[in-house]
């Protein structure tokens, strides 16, 4: 996946805010809804995936489930991977840096119900 903000970054978001006097650092891929990243799947495909699209299968598993997508409790806290510099904070997600059984478990359900 990639990991800097590459497609849909807003204007003046080139480098992330949270590390002022510093060379650029570019905002991660989670940063914000609007964040689609490239990303590489473990069955050998490739396409864009949303953050919204994301952020509504953690939603969904979690009101079906009661577990997400991502692990919660981790070293990074319960609002996971560089939560405390997202340009939102609502719905936030952690996929892929924190999946729930690694590189095999599901950064998206793409719609699907579960039974």
């Amino acid at each position: 996946m990639e990991h800097n903000w590459i497609q849909n970054r807003p204007r003046g978001f080139l480098c992330s805010p949270a590390f002022p006097g510093s060379a650029c650092t570019p905002c991660v891929f989670n940063r914000g809804h609007a964040s689609a990243p490239a990303t590489a799947f473990f069955d050998g495909t490739t396409r864009l995936l949303p953050n919204t699209e994301v952020v509504a299968s953690d939603q969904q598993l979690l009101a079906q489930t009661g577990r997400g997508t991502w692990h919660r409790h981790t070293p990074f806290g319960t609002g996971g991977y560089f939560h405390d510099i997202a340009a939102e904070t609502d719905d936030f997600v952690s996929h892929h840096i924190l999946t729930i059984d690694g590189i095999l478990g599901r950064d998206t359900i793409a719609g699907r119900m579960l039974p």
